[in-house]
């Protein structure tokens, strides 16, 4: 649930909900509403994960990997796919490639 997310990263980050949420500049009453299951507006998530620089999708529970990785992360991963597929070739599927 949106709210366990939310109550837990300011846990883990030694921040009380009301604090945070004021500083976003959103209202205290939707504290209680997120509680009782009420999923906040896009708008809301975007500034709350930006805030604790975690993904949406994890803010909504659709992950549980907190960031979505970089750029560079994903073009290393690429790198390290396409490195193993070439190995995993025969030798003379190498030369052709």
């Amino acid at each position: 649930m949106f709210y366990e997310r939310l109550l837990a990263l300011c846990q883990e980050n030694n921040e009380k909900i009301t604090p945070v949420i004021k500083k976003l500049g959103l209202s205290a009453g939707s504290i209680a509403r997120w509680r009782n299951g009420t999923i906040p507006d896009g708008n809301t998530i975007c500034k709350i994960a930006e805030y604790f620089n975690v993904s949406s999708d994890y803010l909504l529970e659709k992950t549980d990997i907190k960031q979505s990785p970089s750029e560079e992360d994903k073009n290393q991963i690429l790198i390290e796919e396409f490195t193993k597929m070439f190995f995993d070739l025969l030798p003379e599927q190498r030369e052709q490639a």
